[in-house]
C-alpha cells in the first residue's frame, strides 16, 4: 500500500495555520496596548423609555469621562461599570465593549414601561415598574413597585407632573448614592418635598 504525500498541499495549510497565529497575536499586542478614544452609548428602545438619556448612563457609569479617555483600555473593568449600570431600575442590559481602535461603546437595553397613564389635563406617565396601584377610600394612591420593596405614596391623582418628577428625581438622583433597597416608604405627596424612611 502506497501513501501519496502532497507536500504542497501541507506546507500551506502550515503557512495558513502560522499566518492566522500570527494575526492573533498581533490583534492581541495592539488590544494590549490600546487607549480609550472615544465612549459612545447606545440606548436601545429609548423611543419606547424617557427616563435615561445618554447623560444618566454616563452618571451611572460613575467614571470621570475627561480621565477615561487617553486611559489603557485595560485598565478598565467592564463588568464593574456595566454592573454599576445595571443597578438603575430603568435599565434591563447593559454591556461594554470596545474596538482595536480604542473605540469604548456602551450598549444599554431599557425597560420597556408596561403601562401609560393619560390624564385629561396633565402629561402622560409611564409606568415600567409599577406592580400595583391600591386606591384608598379618599382616592388617594399607594404604588408598589415591581422591583425593589418600597411602597410609594402618591396621594390624589392631582399635581401629577409635580409628583412623577419628585419621584423621578429621586430614583435618579437619590437612590444610586443610597442603595435601591434602602427605603420601604418614598411619599410624594405633598408639595415641595418627597419624604423617603
Amino acid at each position: 500500500m502506497k501513501f501519496r504525500i502532497n507536500i504542497g498541499r501541507e506546507i500551506r495549510i502550515l503557512a495558513i495555520i502560522a499566518v492566522l497565529f500570527a494575526l492573533i497575536g498581533f490583534t492581541e499586542r495592539i488590544a494590549d496596548d490600546a487607549t480609550v478614544r472615544t465612549v459612545q452609548v447606545r440606548l436601545e428602545n429609548v423611543h419606547e423609555n424617557h427616563y435615561l438619556d445618554e447623560n444618566d448612563i454616563f452618571r451611572l457609569m460613575d467614571l470621570d469621562l475627561e480621565q477615561l479617555k487617553g486611559a489603557d483600555l485595560s485598565k478598565v473593568n467592564f463588568s464593574e461599570v456595566e454592573h454599576r449600570i445595571r443597578e438603575s431600575p430603568y435599565v434591563d442590559e447593559a454591556e461594554l465593549f470596545s474596538d482595536l481602535k480604542g473605540n469604548l461603546t456602551v450598549k444599554v437595553s431599557l425597560r420597556r414601561p408596561i403601562a401609560r397613564m393619560a390624564w385629561n389635563n396633565g402629561p402622560d406617565a409611564y409606568i415600567a415598574q409599577i406592580a400595583q396601584i391600591d386606591l384608598d377610600a379618599t382616592a388617594r394612591a399607594t404604588l408598589f413597585a415591581q422591583v425593589g420593596d418600597e411602597r410609594i405614596e402618591f396621594g390624589k391623582p392631582d399635581d401629577l407632573d409635580v409628583k412623577f418628577r419628585k419621584l423621578k428625581i429621586f430614583y435618579k438622583e437619590i437612590l444610586p448614592r443610597v442603595g435601591w433597597n434602602k427605603y420601604d416608604r418614598i411619599n410624594v405627596e405633598y408639595e415641595g418635598q418627597v419624604v423617603a424612611e
